[in-house]
């Protein structure tokens, strides 16, 4: 029984710890401003495959770094913050440059696909007390929400940030 115990106390202080908290902002204009003053590359990409700890893009279009359109990058989980991208489709992309090359997205930040972008962790869940009724509106006004976001911000981006194309490549 002192054995149990010992290693139930033990396997308490080895465990390591893979959650995150993210920053709270105000509004997502200062999460937007955030991310594209810490990001080394903002493009958009197709999603092509994952293993489970690295994933690959093709590149879209390009709002910062130098990277070049069709150029197929990969991406790694580097800690607990990193995003794993995993499923198919356009991904506006937020991205610092790790080693090797290998892009690391944050999961706090605004990076998220096109197909689902209230899939990301910007979006408050709903509250608990909402029947099946509510929840489903409240899920559908959420979708609709997000989508107008996504837009915007790309439409954001291509104005105060000229797309680089076929630019020379970092990779």
């Amino acid at each position: 029984m002192k054995k149990l115990i010992f290693l139930l106390f033990l396997s308490a202080f080895s465990l390591e710890i893979l959650s995150c908290d993210c920053k709270e902002y105000e509004t997502r204009n200062e999460l937007l401003k955030d991310e594209i003053d810490n990001s080394d590359l903002i493009f958009t990409a197709d999603y092509i495959s994952n293993d489970g700890k690295s994933f690959h893009l093709k590149v879209k279009s390009i709002y910062k770094g130098t990277l070049i359109t069709n150029q197929i990058i990969e991406g790694y989980i580097f800690d607990s913050y990193s995003k794993l991208i995993n499923e198919k489709g356009e991904w506006l992309i937020y991205a610092n440059i790790e080693k090797e090359n290998k892009i690391n997205i944050n999961s706090c930040g605004l990076t998220r696909s096109r197909k689902k972008p209230s899939k990301n962790n910007n979006y408050r869940p709903p509250s608990p007390k909402l029947n099946s009724k509510q929840l489903k509106k409240f899920n559908s006004k959420r979708k609709k929400t997000a989508l107008k976001d996504y837009k915007k911000e790309i439409d954001y981006l291509e104005k105060i940030i000229t797309p680089l194309e076929n630019t020379k490549t970092i990779f």
